[in-house]
């Protein structure tokens, strides 16, 4: 019961302190973004990014109602483009409430399957709301702009909290960051047993200890990391124009990937490698490539690529023991794994059995109530009867909204990417933020963390339709928001 009055404080602190201040309140959700390790489990895993986001409803809220004008005719648009999506999922979870397989799911009562059948829709419409809270508060390009520098610098943080970790590690051989941390030091102050687990890889009789800092998991730091390139990359072309920026990119570049490999992260490296091809397709396309210096087409890649082919060159030319030892490490994180983890595979022999239910769902939050049985022997011990979903992005919104909100998904996305690509001239930065945002659909689709990310990928696509540098000859002539930053 404590921690709800402390969760309910903290909003209404927030609201007192950014309601006058929204551009604060986003800079600070972006930050705390990939700091998933300040996270606590009240029934519902909590995380302190998701209290700011509660917040940002909130203030969205008391905002839509004090400033009706400006406001709701900036979020009429995209509300009106999402509300497919949200109806569907909404809709989806009251049918499904009469026929949830009655199960007993450990973890307190808010994981029981009808609280959870409603809990989790709210939880992904508040993980999708940058998308509409954007278009309210971000009048000017270089808000964008400010927040990118702001998430660069929290990843910035936690790889340098990161290489400290793994410092300690090797000198004295304990991890002073175990993964959640948290949640290990509020079951010792209520007196109850939690285990400290720690990101490890047994590779030929030696434990490797993959880098988490106060990122939560490994992968989910690498998956933050792999963002952080691939913005990185997207915003080298401005990087060119002073050299000073272009040193500091490409050291920020070279530190990122060095502090991914470091969490051996495997879904991180394929989320990366994801976003570097498609930003590679789009960046060639003639559209994009008018909108942006033409003789810069490939330098996006050039310097990275130059850094990492000199280092594959050095290390399979002049260590041939180091070769083969990363070449047997590479291989046991990739190649000899399955391509579906435990809940995958579950999931996707559930499907396979019920194939109706590929078409509409079970609804969000309600697989693991339906694949229980089709749980692969080894994954038994620590699943049975606890609340799971698919890690891949598409096969979890194939489980739980079915092919038919994957298409509704899709059809959101396509709209508010053809409504700023509609304009006659696309401003460098539109042509960034639409890069970005596709290049994130697509890695949503292969794995599900990358929701929050492409989130806000989303809302920079919607908020930069009616943003001055964007907007068509015949637009309105209304002057923006002030942008209190």
């Amino acid at each position: 019961m404590l921690s709800y009055v402390v969760l309910a404080v903290l909003l209404l602190v927030g609201v007192a302190v950014f309601l006058r201040r929204p551009i604060q309140l986003l800079a600070l959700a972006v930050f705390f973004l990939p700091w998933k390790a300040l996270s606590l489990d009240l029934g519902a895993r909590v995380s302190f990014y998701r209290v700011i986001l509660l917040t940002m409803a909130c203030v969205a809220v008391l905002h839509l109602v004090v400033r009706r004008n400006t406001c709701r005719e900036r979020l009429k648009p995209h509300l009106a483009r999402s509300l497919p999506l949200f109806a569907y999922v909404f809709g989806l979870a009251v049918i499904q409430l009469p026929w949830l397989p009655k199960l007993q799911i450990v973890g307190g009562p808010l994981r029981a399957p009808a609280i959870r059948a409603l809990l989790e829709p709210a939880w992904f419409f508040l993980l999708l709301s940058p998308a509409l809270l954007l278009p309210i508060w971000v009048t000017m390009p270089r808000v964008l702009s400010r927040l990118s520098r702001t998430y660069l610098l929290s990843l910035l943080i936690l790889s340098l909290i990161g290489w400290v970790q793994l410092g300690v590690w090797l000198a004295s051989g304990s991890n002073i960051l175990p993964l959640d941390l948290l949640l290990s030091v509020r079951a010792s102050s209520l007196g109850a047993a939690h285990s400290l687990r720690a990101g490890v890889v047994h590779f030929r009789g030696t434990a490797i200890l993959r880098m988490n800092s106060l990122a939560g998991e490994p992968k989910y730091f690498g998956q933050s990391l792999a963002l952080g390139l691939i913005l990185l990359q997207v915003g080298w072309d401005e990087a060119l124009r002073a050299r000073k920026t272009r040193v500091r990119t490409l050291g920020l570049w070279f530190l990122f990937f060095l502090t991914m490999l470091a969490t051996l992260s495997t879904s991180g490296f394929y989320l990366w490698l994801l976003g570097t091809a498609t930003y590679l397709v789009l960046r060639l396309t003639p559209y994009l490539s008018r909108s942006l210096p033409h003789r810069r087409k490939l330098a996006s890649i050039g310097a990275p690529a130059v850094l990492i082919g000199v280092g594959v060159l050095f290390v399979f030319l002049y260590n041939p023991t180091l070769r083969h030892t990363l070449t047997a490490l590479a291989r046991m994180r990739t190649v000899s794994r399955s391509p579906l983890e435990d809940f995958d595979q579950a999931i996707f022999r559930f499907l396979r059995h019920s194939p109706k239910r590929a078409l509409v769902g079970t609804g969000v939050g309600n697989a693991n109530l339906y694949a229980m049985p089709y749980l692969p022997p080894f994954a038994r011990a620590y699943a049975q009867n606890t609340a799971f979903a698919a890690k891949i992005g598409i096969l979890r919104i194939v489980s739980e909204t079915g092919i038919l909100g994957l298409l509704i998904f899709v059809g959101w996305h396509i709209k508010e990417s053809k409504a700023l690509a509609r304009h006659a001239l696309l401003s460098p930065k539109s042509a960034i933020v639409l890069v970005l945002a596709t290049s994130t659909f697509l890695m949503l689709l292969a794995r599900t963390e990358m929701l929050p990310y492409y989130a806000w990928c989303l809302g920079g696509v919607a908020a930069l339709q009616s943003t001055p540098t964007t907007s068509s000859p015949r637009a309105s002539s209304t002057p923006p928001m002030t942008d209190r930053w």
